[in-house]
C-alpha cells in the first residue's frame, strides 16, 4: 500500500492526517478511529509526512481547496493548520 493509499483509507474510518506548522503529523478524528491508525502511522511516519507535504506544494490553492496541511485563515491568507494532537512513541498527546 501506498502512503497514497493509506491517507485515503485512514480518512475513509475517519481519521484525517494533516501536518502541522512545525512539519509533524497529526491525526484528527474521532478517538476510537485514531487508535486502530497508531501502529500503522508509526512505521509509515516519514513517508506520509513525505507524500502530505508533496501534496501542500502541488496541491490547488484556491481558497475552497485548500491541501491538507492548509486553512484559510479570515483574511484569505494561507496558513499551516496548528498542532492539537500530535503522535507520540505512547499514543496521541493532547
Amino acid at each position: 500500500m501506498t502512503p497514497r493509499e493509506l491517507i485515503a483509507q485512514a480518512a475513509a474510518d475517519g481519521v484525517q492526517m494533516l501536518l502541522t506548522a512545525g512539519g509533524r503529523l497529526r491525526l484528527v478524528g474521532d478517538q476510537d478511529a485514531i487508535e486502530p491508525w497508531l501502529s500503522v502511522v508509526g512505521k509509515w511516519q516519514f513517508l506520509l509526512i513525505a507524500e502530505l507535504t508533496a501534496q501542500a506544494e502541488s496541491g490547488p490553492m484556491d481558497g475552497d481547496h485548500l491541501p491538507a496541511a492548509m486553512s484559510a485563515s479570515p483574511d484569505g491568507s494561507r496558513r499551516a493548520l496548528e498542532p492539537a494532537i500530535s503522535l507520540t512513541s505512547k499514543g496521541i498527546a493532547e
